[in-house]
C-alpha cells in the first residue's frame, strides 16, 4: 500500500510534452510511480480530476531573503508551487549581515514590513540584529 496517492489529474512534467491525464503514487519522500494506476492503493488518496500535477517550480529570481523576516511561513510561494528560490541575485542580499550595511539593510526589512520592535521574529530565524530596538 502506497503512502499517497495523487489520482486523476493532468500530468505536466517539464518535459516540455502535452499535458497528459494520469496518476501519481507517493511513497517515502518521492514520487515511484506515474500512469494509470487503476489498481493501486494508498493510506491516502487525492483527488486532483480536473487539476494540473506538476513538480515544484523553481523561481530563479526570487527577493524572499528579506521578505521570510516579514512573512516567515512564506505561504504565498508554497501556494504558487514554488519549491525552490534563487535569491541575492541583484547584487543585494540580507547575508551576510555586516555592522556596514546595519542601517541599510534593516530600512529594506521595514520595506517588507518587518518592524523589529513590534513583530518579533520566529524563534528559528537568526537576527541580523538584536530584537529589542535601542534608543
Amino acid at each position: 500500500m502506497l503512502a499517497f496517492l495523487i489520482r486523476g489529474g493532468w500530468v505536466v512534467d517539464g518535459t516540455s510534452n502535452p499535458r497528459y491525464p494520469a496518476d501519481v503514487a507517493i511513497e517515502g519522500d518521492g514520487i515511484v510511480d506515474v500512469g494509470r494506476l487503476d489498481g493501486a492503493t494508498a493510506r491516502q488518496e487525492i483527488d486532483a480530476h480536473g487539476k494540473i500535477v506538476s513538480p515544484g517550480f523553481v523561481d530563479a529570481h526570487s527577493h524572499s531573503d528579506c521578505s521570510l523576516f516579514a512573512n516567515p511561513t512564506a505561504e504565498s510561494t508554497i501556494r504558487q508551487g514554488v519549491t525552490t528560490e534563487v535569491v541575492g541575485n541583484c547584487g543585494e542580499s540580507f547575508a551576510p549581515f555586516t555592522e556596514l550595511a546595519r542601517t541599510h539593510l534593516t530600512d529594506r526589512l521595514a520595506l517588507y514590513g518587518y518592524d523589529r520592535a513590534s513583530t518579533p521574529p520566529p524563534s528559528n530565524v537568526a537576527l541580523p540584529y538584536p530584537s529589542t530596538p535601542s534608543t
